[in-house]
């Protein structure tokens, strides 16, 4: 598979899980809240991997980008291995993931 073919395969995967990550949630010490939160594509490894940005609550609100290493959701993968990861991953059901694939004409 082509570069190109491997990031439209990623675009389409976060089109079309963006809205199932603003479903996580962090545990953790409350003096960090969460600014943000979703996918991103990794150019390098043209992967998808998961990412959030936290602020202290402190008056300095400094603010940092935690990306995950492990990837949500690479294009060379196909099948069930890949709806059981990325169900893992996110903690959605095997369902739902089959059917946000399925629309993003990833399976």
């Amino acid at each position: 598979m082509g570069s190109i073919a491997r990031m439209m395969r990623c675009d389409r995967f976060i089109e079309a899980f963006a809205d199932a990550t603003a479903e996580l949630k962090l545990d953790g010490d409350v003096a960090w809240t969460v600014k943000s939160q979703g996918l991103m594509m990794d150019d390098h490894d043209e992967v998808v991997r998961y990412f959030v940005t936290i602020a202290s609550a402190d008056e300095a609100k400094k603010e940092m980008t935690l990306v995950a290493l492990d990837e949500v959701f690479d294009p060379e993968r196909f099948g069930e291995d890949e709806v059981e990861l990325i169900a893992s991953v996110l903690g959605l059901k095997k369902g739902k993931v089959r059917k946000l694939m399925k629309k993003a004409d990833l399976l």
